[in-house]
């Protein structure tokens, strides 16, 4: 009897300890994955070069890797020994998708534009229409030049699509098989400017919006805060042919901006551009473990055979983190 009572303390033991493991092992992995998801932020500047342009500017690629357990947005900067030379809340240009029905005539809900997701696939409703992005998103250059609208030569020119008129350039193909179709697009990001600006648009009909940077840019599909489009410079929601407007100037620093534009049917314009040469970012969002490559064009402020120091800034909804590499400019 006493035999048998030993025997079942031990296999009452043995049934505690596998319990036990068990219950730790499945604790370490629910921690483990915890961590990932809700982890620190980090980042590393994994490459970098930069190399000297005539004129006193570069041209740059940065390597980005988010070592941390959480998803951000990345900014890049560059310093030399006196000073910064250089800063990009983002990656080059602006972000933008496009968004179509096979139908004419139509107008879409403004807050529902602004409200879109930015992925192919994506899609919005509006009165019982459905909108698609097919494909897609695209960015702008970082910088404007100087092109045609609709007959009339502008500087500083970022977008430029045109369907009927003189000037610009026909609409991607896809999504947009026909460019006399109903659609509408969504473009956001950042535009730094640095000295007092107008901005003008030629459109059918829309909504052209910047906010302080820190008033929004949480999230994608309502990039500048609550509301759809708070800090409009141009609002003309509207369907009428292609027309010109222009914003209040703007005054210098970094700013986010949207730009909200649709086509019924028919002729269609959707164009900005400045008075002065301001610089477009798109939303650098980085998920853990992503790396991400950039190449941007550093307007100024580089030479041949100096050494300078590149950071990228990580912000994240649990903090930031930053990560610097030197580099030195290759003629």
């Amino acid at each position: 009897m006493r035999q048998r009572a030993i025997s079942q303390m031990l296999g009452a033991l043995i049934l505690i300890v596998i319990v036990l493991v068990g219950a730790f092992i499945v604790y370490s992995y629910v921690w483990s994955a915890s961590g990932r998801i809700t982890g620190a932020p980090g980042v590393m500047v994994s490459g970098a070069s930069l190399t000297a342009l005539p004129g006193g500017g570069g041209y740059m690629t940065v390597d980005i890797t988010n070592t941390g357990g959480v998803t951000g947005f990345a900014s890049v900067a560059v310093y030399s020994s006196s000073g910064q030379v250089f800063s990009a809340p983002g990656a080059p240009g602006l972000l933008y998708q496009i968004y179509y029905i096979p139908t004419a005539w139509y107008q879409p809900d403004p807050t529902a534009v602004y409200s879109a997701g930015l992925a192919a696939g994506s899609s919005f409703s509006s009165d019982g229409f459905t909108w698609v992005a097919s494909a897609g998103p695209w960015t702008t250059a970082q910088s404007g030049s100087s092109q045609n609208v609709n007959g009339q030569t502008q500087p500083n020119v970022i977008d430029n699509l045109q369907a009927g008129y003189s000037g610009g350039a026909p609409f991607p193909n896809p999504p947009v098989a026909n460019g006399w179709d109903a659609y509408a697009i969504k473009e956001i990001g950042y535009v730094v400017v640095t000295q007092p600006t107008t901005f003008y648009v030629d459109i059918d009909g829309g909504l052209l919006s910047v906010e302080p940077l820190s008033q929004g840019g949480a999230s994608l599909t309502n990039w500048l805060g609550t509301g759809s489009n708070p800090g409009n410079l141009i609002n003309q929601w509207r369907g009428e042919g292609a027309t010109q407007y222009s914003s209040n100037t703007v005054q210098p620093g970094t700013y986010l901006i949207e730009y909200d534009w649709f086509n019924g049917g028919g002729p269609a314009y959707f164009s900005l551009w400045t008075n002065n040469p301001v610089q477009y970012y798109s939303p650098l969002q980085i998920a853990p473990g992503q790396v991400a490559n950039e190449s941007y064009t550093v307007g100024s402020g580089i030479a041949p055979g100096d050494t300078y120091t590149v950071v990228v800034t990580l912000t994240t909804p649990r903090g930031t983190a930053t990560s610097s590499a030197t580099v030195v400019a290759s003629p």
